[in-house]
């Protein structure tokens, strides 16, 4: 019994294996901009997630994580006692606010580095370990006053270092880039990071724009996972069907990127293990 499963499970893997082996080459050298929301953070999934990531890298394919902490400057904020207002997406951020962002985006990051960092062990016990690199590749500028409120050290996207970036990809390194950007000025301002992997995506025109989320994707009508639709298609079927509001500004956060020269985008979920590597490298 035993051998039969063991045969069983062989033959899967050497079919999956040939069935992977076009999106392998097809993908090698393309450049992919990956989502991580804040909640992808906290799945129990996301070490799993991590080694995904490695994976592609080690497949040749270039890539840019930009990564997402609404949900951890939230519980920051609270255990200090204080709360911040959003208005609209845009969390209102004052001066002693964007102190405790930081804050919190460098321990993200500097936990998200040390994970990429982990080394890939080699059959003949060598080990290979990722570069990630950082820097000031996006400029940002106030978003001001909206509905009478002054969003202070809230930002949106005014220009992407596509020449530096590229630079970074073509060594090798996996870019990271946390949800700030800067003014010539020398302030920082904190950006919303699904925008900010949109307009990274759109600069670079990368080949793949993929968002993380919980839920398995958008629904159709009768509560089906759209497998696939066209970015003119996308108002259509949300006017249609019911879908949470973050899921419906993922989707036109999509269908946006395509119109502006991403080749594809994808919406994954954190939550089912190797949802990525389903959506790269199977046919369905």
């Amino acid at each position: 019994m035993s051998d039969r499963h063991n045969s069983l499970q062989h033959k899967a893997t050497i079919k999956w294996f040939r069935e992977a082996s076009p999106y392998i080459n097809a993908h090698r050298h393309k450049t992919f901009v990956i989502y991580l929301s804040s909640s992808a953070l906290e799945s129990e999934n996301f070490s799993t997630i991590i080694q995904d990531i490695q994976l592609l890298a080690s497949l040749g394919i270039r890539l840019v994580l930009v990564h997402g902490a609404r949900q951890q400057i939230d519980q920051h904020l609270a255990a200090a006692g204080k709360t911040t207002e959003r208005v609209q997406t845009n969390r209102v951020t004052s001066s002693d606010s964007l102190a405790k962002v930081l804050e919190v985006i460098g321990r993200l990051r500097s936990d998200i580095e040390a994970r990429l960092s982990r080394g890939l062990p080699h059959p003949n016990g060598q080990v290979t370990h990722n570069l990630v690199t950082g820097g000031n590749f996006v400029s940002a500028r106030p978003i001001g006053v909206v509905d009478g409120v002054d969003l202070e050290h809230a930002g949106h996207v005014r220009s992407v270092n596509t020449t530096a970036l590229n630079q970074q990809l073509a060594a090798g390194a996996i870019v990271l880039l946390s949800p700030l950007g800067y003014a010539p000025s020398g302030e920082s301002f904190n950006v919303n990071a699904l925008d900010l992997a949109y307009e990274v995506a759109a600069s670079l025109l990368a080949d793949k724009l993929i968002l993380t989320h919980e839920m398995a994707g958008v629904y159709d009508a009768d509560d089906n996972v759209v497998s696939e639709i066209q970015s003119d298609q996308i108002d259509t079927l949300l006017e249609q069907s019911s879908n949470s509001a973050e899921i419906e500004r993922h989707a036109r956060i999509a269908a946006n990127a395509c119109i502006h020269g991403v080749e594809r985008c994808h919406l994954v979920s954190f939550e089912a293990d190797g949802a990525l590597l389903e959506e790269l490298f199977t046919r369905d």
